[in-house]
């Protein structure tokens, strides 16, 4: 470490850089690292430009995974390291000792999270930008783990999705098209029950101050309903349509396209929650949702509530909230969410087993200043595996549901989990 050989150290920087910028929209041929760099003396300085560099491409590279690296893709390019490289250029030759608290900043607030718009994405930008940016780069065994780590990333580039395509085995169709829509859509409408009595709701689940999932279950059968008339009225005007009896126009060729490729048409989806399933998996969990709420209505508040079954999980959410604090006379604001007390919710975060569901866990509204502060890792929750939306007011995902607090390891920093791109889904897109 004490002999680096700069004039090899910048080489390998500039060859490196061919491994993450093509893709940049502002790539270009000039030198990543100026000439004024090669009289730079000192171990620190080196590895801290190789470290910044490594940095610029493991961002670039989560860029590959989807929402496991990123929520949201965004344009990080060969300008945020150029100027990050000339700031950190700038503290060496300014100050004596390295000002790391200021370089992570104006990295990773200024130049490239100038770009990022998701908070939980700002969190893991930072969070791997201190892996970088430290002291600890002068130490042996924390560089080679850093260098292999990445080198690990690069090979993930070998891995790939493999989509499925459809059986066909057989060779030919036993149904033509307008036979296979006819079906599908008869078979549907059987299951689909009659539309939720909103008036009969309102009067057997009145307003009440202090019971707000009175009102939570009321509001939630207008959305659905909503979605239940329109899925109903497409799919019989579809079926019609492939028996000659109206004629096709482009909405219900839209949505006889995609029954023949079983994706859930865009007219429904934009009356729908958001959701990533094929149509068949789609049409069985809406009919699980229809169920749920009905059997509320029957037989009154459950005691566990299906949290993925909602269509405005937030406002389930805030009743709970407000039917705690209006019980015990406390500001709602002054409210938060603990999880991980009672027998079953007890979660321990641990490498995800293959096909293991967590299904139960105890949501428990309490005052901020009653809080203990566990050894945990603050894990969001999103409503599917797209892991964005809109951005909201409250400068969350419209995705997002909420954030729980999972016991980790004594010996496993919450770090860990961060770069892992850890998060709970509260449904699988099949």
């Amino acid at each position: 470490m004490e002999h680096i050989n700069i004039e090899l150290l910048i080489s390998l920087v500039q060859k490196r850089k061919l491994l993450w910028c093509p893709t940049d929209p502002g790539y270009s041929n000039k030198p990543l690292v100026e000439k004024s760099w090669k009289q730079v003396a000192g171990v620190l300085r080196c590895m801290l430009l190789f470290s910044l560099c490594f940095f610029h491409g493991v961002v670039q590279e989560r860029r590959q995974f989807g929402p496991i690296g990123w929520n949201i893709l965004y344009e990080f390019n060969e300008t945020d390291l150029s100027i990050s490289l000339t700031q950190l250029r700038m503290f060496l030759d300014e100050y004596e000792k390295v000002p790391y608290v200021a370089l992570r900043y104006l990295t990773g607030e200024c130049n490239y999270g100038g770009r990022v718009t998701d908070d939980w994405d700002r969190r893991c930008l930072n969070t791997l930008l201190a892996k970088f940016c430290t002291a600890q780069v002068l130490e042996n065994e924390r560089t080679d783990t850093l260098l292999a780590n990445t080198l690990k990333t690069q090979s993930s580039l070998l891995i790939e999705y493999v989509i499925l395509a459809q059986n066909t085995s057989t060779g030919v169709f036993r149904e033509t098209p307008a036979e296979l829509v006819i079906s599908v859509s008869s078979n549907i409408l059987k299951l689909l029950p009659p539309e939720f009595d909103r008036d009969a709701a309102l009067e057997k689940y009145p307003t009440d101050y202090h019971q707000s999932m009175n009102t939570v279950l009321v509001q939630e059968m207008v959305p659905f309903n909503n979605l239940l008339i329109c899925i109903r009225g497409r799919l019989q005007t579809a079926r019609k349509a492939m028996q000659g009896l109206v004629a096709v126009s482009p909405t219900v060729e839209e949505v006889v396209s995609a029954i023949l490729v079983g994706k859930i048409p865009s007219v429904w989806a934009k009356r729908s929650y958001p959701s990533l399933k094929t149509l068949g998996s789609y049409i069985a969990d809406f009919i699980a949702r229809l169920e749920f709420l009905q059997k509320w209505y029957d037989e009154g508040p459950p005691a566990t509530f299906w949290v993925s079954g909602f269509f405005f999980t937030q406002a389930f959410l805030t009743g709970a909230q407000q039917n705690f604090a209006r019980k015990y006379v406390i500001p709602i604001d002054l409210l938060v969410f603990d999880n991980g007390i009672g027998k079953r919710a007890g979660w321990d975060l641990q490498e995800s087993i293959p096909r293991v569901l967590f299904d139960t866990i105890l949501l428990k509204p309490m005052k901020k200043d009653d809080f203990v502060p566990r050894h945990t890792y603050r894990c969001p929750v999103y409503k599917t595996a797209e892991q964005r939306g809109t951005l909201s007011t409250t400068g969350h995902s419209t995705n997002f549901v909420i954030a729980l607090l999972l016991n980790c390891d004594p010996n496993v920093k919450p770090d860990h989990w961060v770069l892992r791109g850890a998060a709970m889904l509260c449904q699988l897109s099949h």
